[in-house]
């Protein structure tokens, strides 16, 4: 239909004038049209930049917390792998091989966790997404809980280790007293001695008796001396661990005793 079919336009005069006034309104409608569509538009993205850098400063509170945890972690697990190296030669096999294999269940821990969150990283783009920010988040949530038990079973070696430390310590310090009496007497005190006076109970041969039967073939012999001379030496010290206090015979056959502390 054009204008002259329309009645009420084919009535109007356009002069050019009005019709320069209809095309400045026209222009003004869609500039407005437009400011309103680009304002919706930055209104959309400064509210998805807004939502991206609150899920980044998450993500990154959520990262460096776990990361806190694992670099502690390393601390005491390389701290561990230092002192193994000597547990070797301060304690027994079975001692230091019980040690060894709780830092080794640490190192497995911690080795898988650090794997996972090192290829998680490696997998985020220059520039993540929300949604990628938000996976991120999970993933350190899965790892989180793996810490706690690394933790726990270096602490334990920790405390194996602190108590055989002071178990040896005891024993030196068994040791000084020990000679501290035998100063006193003026003469070193045998085991036959204090296992005869506080058990009734002496030793089967000595150390002369050993060399014996090891040039004689007598292993057996030699096996049963060993074999007593522990049982014996762990009777006198239940025997002094209940009683605080030990028997033995003088040279010139005195029962005397000397108060012990294990």
């Amino acid at each position: 239909m054009d204008m002259q079919s329309n009645p009420v336009i084919a009535g109007m005069s356009f002069t050019p004038l009005l019709m320069q006034q209809i095309a400045v309104s026209v222009v003004g409608v869609a500039a407005l049209i437009t400011v309103v569509v680009l304002f919706v538009r930055i209104r959309r993205r400064m509210a998805l930049d807004k939502a991206r850098a609150s899920i980044q400063a998450d993500a990154d509170v959520a990262l460096r917390g776990l990361r806190s945890r694992l670099n502690y972690a390393a601390q005491l697990l390389n701290s561990e792998r230092d002192r193994m190296v000597y547990d070797r030669v301060r304690f027994s096999d079975d001692d230091a091989k019980k040690i060894a294999t709780l830092i080794q269940q640490a190192e497995h821990l911690y080795q898988a966790t650090q794997a996972t969150l090192d290829r998680t990283i490696r997998r985020l783009p220059e520039a993540p997404t929300a949604t990628e920010y938000h996976t991120l988040i999970e993933i350190v949530k899965d790892l989180t809980p793996t810490i706690p038990p690394i933790e726990a079973t270096l602490q334990q070696s920790i405390k194996q280790r602190s108590e055989l430390e002071s178990l040896i310590q005891k024993n030196n310090e068994l040791i000084e007293q020990v000679q501290r009496e035998q100063q006193k007497l003026g003469h070193r005190l045998g085991l036959d001695a204090v296992a005869s006076a506080s058990l009734g109970v002496g030793k089967t041969g000595d150390g002369l008796d050993a060399i014996r039967w090891w040039r004689e073939g007598k292993l057996l012999e030699i096996a049963e001396y060993c074999c007593f001379d522990v049982k014996c030496t762990k009777l006198v010290h239940e025997f002094g661990l209940t009683n605080k206090r030990l028997f033995y015979d003088d040279r010139f056959q005195q029962r005397r005793s000397v108060d012990v502390d294990w």
